[in-house]
């Protein structure tokens, strides 16, 4: 998984209401490139199930799971990397593992 694709998945995991723009733009580009099967289990991991738990209720294996939420995050990071800025870890204030937004994605 790529560091774009890790912070990304940060974004959308940590809501807050200083990222609610970031996470709109990241799960409307998700839902328009996203096959439905990339797209539900996109939704249900950014809503903390476990790979176990979502092949359970989807009755496919872990490594189905895995391989669609990989490929999806990856879509989606590819996507969104013009338009969400870097989201670099601060030193100083990793004790509260705070991120600060620092600067926009290179091209």
């Amino acid at each position: 998984m790529t560091g774009r694709a890790k912070r990304i998945y940060f974004l959308l995991k940590n809501k807050s209401k200083e990222n609610e723009t970031e996470r709109a733009m990241i799960l409307k580009t998700a839902e328009e490139i996203l096959t439905l099967k990339q797209w539900l289990v996109f939704r249900m991991k950014i809503n903390g199930e476990r790979n176990k738990e979502i092949a359970k209720k989807c009755g496919v294996s872990e490594a189905t799971i895995s391989e669609h939420w990989v490929t999806g995050l990856e879509k989606v990071s590819e996507s969104c990397k013009y338009m969400l800025p870097v989201l670099r870890f601060s030193a100083e204030k990793s004790e509260g593992g705070r991120f600060l937004y620092e600067e926009w994605n290179a091209l």
